[in-house]
C-alpha cells in the first residue's frame, strides 16, 4: 500500500550565530493510511521541529530545510510554494500544537478561531459553520458548548483551551493529524476521550496520525509504529509492540527502565546526563557519553542503521 505521507532524508537547519546546526538529521519515516506513528525522546529531541517541517512551519530566520522529501499526495510538500502549503495547512494536514495558550489568538472568540478553518477550506456558509463548530466543541467535551464558543481564551482553563486546539484541528477532517503532547494538559478522562476519539477517527475516517509524546503508555495504547528520536536523528524504528517488548537501542532501553512499573521491585533507573545542546553535539553517536555500553568506534563515527526485527543506529548491531 503507498504511503500516505513519506519522508525521505529531511534535514532541517538552524542557521545560527555558532554556526549552522541540524535540529532534523537525515530523517526518512513513513505513514500508513490509518495508521498512527509515535514520536519519542527526551525533550530536546528534535520531535517538534521535525512536525514542523513537514508542514514546511520552520521559523525562518533561522532555520530552513536543506534537503530531502516530504511527499504527500504525490507531492513534495517542500518544494510547493506557500500559497499551496496554505491550501494543505489545517485541510488535508492538521496540527495540534503543544502551547495552546500561544497557538491561540487571545483577541478572537474561540468559536471566530474555528470559523476561520472552515471557511478558508470548506466555503460553508453561515449556518453550517456555527452548526460545525458547535458540533466540534461537544466531540472533544467542551461544556455548554452553545456558550462557550463566544469565550475568549483566557475565559477557559488549560485543558478547555488544548481542546479548543484539538477541535480545530479536526474542523476539516483532515487525512493527517500531526499531534505534538495532545493529551499533556487534560485530566485522565477527558484524556481518555481524546484517545479514544482519535482511535475512533483512524478505525472509521482511516485518518493517519503522528503523535509527538513522552507517554509510553498512550504509544501502547493507540499506536501501530514508534520512532525513537536523539538529538535530531531516528535511532530506533520499528513496531511498538516489538520495541516496547524488546527494545534494541541503549537509549530506547533507558527510556523504558526511567518508567515505574508494578512489576519491577527496583528502583528507578533514570539515564545519567542530560540532551547535548544542539550545537555542541558529540563527534559519532551523539548517546555515547551517556550511554552505558559505548565502545570505541562510538565516539569516532556515526552509526550505521541496520535492520532487524527493527530499524536500529548502533554499532552494538554492526559486525
Amino acid at each position: 500500500m503507498q504511503p500516505v505521507l513519506e519522508i525521505n532524508n529531511l534535514t532541517t537547519t538552524l542557521f545560527l550565530k555558532k554556526g549552522p546546526v541540524r535540529a532534523v538529521d537525515n530523517v526518512s519515516l513513513t505513514l500508513s493510511q490509518g495508521k498512527s506513528l509515535a514520536l519519542v525522546g527526551e525533550s530536546g529531541c528534535g520531535k517538534t521541529m521535525l512536525a514542523l517541517s513537514i508542514l514546511g512551519l520552520i521559523p525562518s530566520p533561522p532555520g530552513r530545510i536543506t534537503s530531502g522529501q516530504v511527499v504527500f499526495a504525490g507531492r513534495d510538500l517542500t518544494s510547493l510554494p506557500e500559497r499551496d502549503l496554505r491550501a494543505i495547512r489545517g485541510n488535508d494536514i492538521s496540527m495540534i500544537f503543544q502551547e495552546p495558550m500561544s497557538a491561540l489568538n487571545p483577541v478572537f472568540r474561540i468559536g471566530a478561531q474555528i470559523s476561520e478553518t472552515l471557511i478558508f477550506h470548506k466555503k460553508l456558509t453561515k449556518n453550517q459553520v456555527k452548526s460545525r463548530r458547535i458540533e466540534l466543541l461537544k466531540l472533544v467535551g467542551i461544556p455548554a458548548p452553545e456558550k462557550r464558543y463566544n469565550d475568549f481564551p483566557h475565559q477557559l482553563s488549560g485543558g478547555m483551551r488544548q481542546r479548543i486546539i484539538i477541535a480545530m484541528a479536526l474542523a476539516c477532517s483532515p487525512r493527517i493529524i500531526l499531534a505534538d503532547e495532545p493529551t499533556t494538559a487534560l485530566d485522565v478522562t477527558i484524556q481518555a476521550q481524546i484517545l479514544d476519539l482519535i482511535k475512533d477517527l483512524q478505525e472509521k475516517s482511516k485518518t493517519s496520525t503522528v503523535l509527538i509524546t513522552h507517554d509510553l503508555g498512550v504509544v501502547a495504547q493507540i499506536c501501530h509504529e514508534m520512532a525513537v528520536m536523539y538529538s535530531g536523528r531516528i535511532v530506533e524504528h520499528g513496531d511498538v509492540a516489538e520495541i516496547l517488548s524488546n527494545p534494541g537501542h541503549p537509549y530506547t532501553r533507558g527510556l523504558l527502565n526511567s518508567l515505574p512499573r508494578l512489576d519491577r521491585d527496583k528502583d528507578l533507573s533514570p539515564i545519567p546526563g542530560t540532551v547535548p545542546e544542539i550545537s555542541s553535539l558529540p563527534q559519532g553517536c551523539h548517546f555515547h557519553p551517556r550511554c552505558p555500553q559505548r565502545m570505541d568506534i562510538c565516539s569516532k563515527q556515526d552509526p550505521p542503521v541496520v535492520e532487524s526485527k527493527s530499524k536500529i543506529r548502533c554499532w552494538l548491531y554492526n559486525d
